[in-house]
């Protein structure tokens, strides 16, 4: 019997260490998850993209947005 409780209370004590661990892990890398880090190069790569559109539109590479949102209405 002593055995098992000791084996139940290292288990207690690992999992609470690996848990306190966790909270640690994300406290520190919060600044990451947060959006602002991201939504400059999102914006950059989709401000890029759509110049991209509208001189392929504007060249006739590509037809008009506004011919093909009439297509998908019909």
């Amino acid at each position: 019997m002593p055995c098992d409780q000791t084996y139940i209370a290292m288990t207690g004590f690992v999992t609470s260490g690996l848990a306190l661990l966790c909270v640690y892990t994300v406290i520190s890398n919060f600044r990451f998850l947060l959006p602002r880090n991201v939504v400059p190069c999102v914006a950059g790569a989709l401000n890029e993209t759509q110049q991209l559109l509208h001189r392929a539109e504007a060249i006739g590479a590509i037809p008009d947005a506004e011919e093909m949102r009439t297509c998908l209405a019909m």
